[in-house]
């Protein structure tokens, strides 16, 4: 299937295939890669893998851009990254934003969703970005904590949530959620031994 796929894109990116405009090979793009995806859905599905999968309605990447991601970082550092998404989504307001956030390999319960929580929340009450134009997302496990910002233009499918770990390979320890810090949500960026 991989030879597949490669033979694929190189097909429809080949500077020799000028047969085909730059609009039809973007729709040949996204029926590819939502094929990929199909394809990624069911060998999940077979595997007994579906707890992996988000648990809301399937969703594309097409029409959805990255603009940052990171990890368990300094609550000064991780405000100036929400600035400047703010400051994209100013700039683009008729754009939806998205945060992904997933929990790391040894995380306490619903800290993901907790983390993309205090990341719309900032941007809400500091940066003044109306709440109804950020959607969050628990994207389930990785192997680090990790949030991804997206902006998803309109009319374009939401992006994609990439759990990378079983949830019955977490770690789930104590809640450090009262521990204070100067963060967007005061959380806990580096955790105590237990």
């Amino acid at each position: 299937m991989l030879l597949t796929v490669i033979t694929s894109i190189c097909f429809l990116l080949s500077p020799s295939n000028g047969a085909h405009s730059q609009a039809s090979t973007t729709v040949q793009l996204r029926s590819f890669w939502e094929d990929v995806r199909r394809t990624f859905v069911e060998c999940s599905h077979r595997r007994g893998l579906q707890e992996l999968l988000s648990p809301q309605e399937p969703i594309g990447d097409f029409g959805s851009i990255k603009i940052d991601e990171y990890g368990d970082i300094d609550p000064t550092e991780e405000r100036a990254r929400l600035d400047d998404f703010a400051k994209q989504l100013k700039a683009q307001p008729n754009d939806q934003a998205y945060i992904i956030a997933y929990a790391g390999k040894r995380s306490w319960r619903g800290e993901a969703e907790y983390r993309a929580s205090c990341a719309r929340n900032y941007l809400v009450t500091k940066q003044r970005i109306d709440k109804g134009r950020i959607v969050i997302v628990d994207g389930g496990f990785q192997n680090k904590l990790t949030v991804s910002l997206y902006i998803k233009l309109p009319d374009a499918k939401p992006p994609l949530a990439f759990p990378t770990v079983d949830p019955r390979k977490v770690e789930i320890v104590k809640n450090h959620r009262s521990r204070k810090r100067s963060g967007p949500c005061r959380h806990a960026n580096k955790r105590r031994p237990l």
